[in-house]
């Protein structure tokens, strides 16, 4: 349903689970301490990556 309604609107997804977001997603954000990150879907398999996001979680 949600890449029928995509062609013809902007749709906010929120999710926890990156892969639902990669595969449904055009762009990629995070919330990371009330600033949004503009995330490339090339930087999701980054071990550098995933380690800055377990991190933020530590913290949270």
């Amino acid at each position: 349903m949600l890449r029928g309604l995509k062609d013809d609107r902007v749709i906010i997804f929120s999710t926890h689970i990156l892969e639902l977001a990669m595969d449904l997603c055009d762009e990629i954000v995070i919330l990371n301490h009330g600033t949004l990150e503009t995330v490339h879907k090339s930087e999701l398999d980054n071990a550098n990556f995933k380690e800055k996001i377990i991190d933020a979680l530590k913290e949270a």
